[in-house]
């Protein structure tokens, strides 16, 4: 549901840079803000949803070392091989 609010301007500044800090929206942080002043659980995000429908990664054995990464020319040696692989 769209609703339109007035808010103070330097409030509204406010909102915006903290969303953009938390890296959400201006619109989920006010969402939050109310559920809160009502005195409701806060709403499930979107990427919570998502997570919980996310098979587990596979847990693979470590390989052998290939590169001592603590000798820079080895390390320089290796990544600059042409094996037709690409990063």
């Amino acid at each position: 549901m769209q609703i339109i609010l007035n808010l103070d301007e330097a409030i509204a500044e406010r909102l915006q840079a903290e969303a953009k800090r938390r890296g959400t929206t201006a619109s989920a942080l006010a969402e939050a803000g109310i559920r809160r002043v009502l005195g409701e659980a806060p709403a499930e995000s979107k990427v919570q949803k998502i997570h919980d429908k996310l098979p587990e990664l596979p847990k693979l054995p470590p390989g052998p070392i290939l590169v001592d990464i603590s000798n820079r020319e080895e390390l320089y040696s290796v990544m600059d091989e042409d094996d037709g692989f690409r990063y």
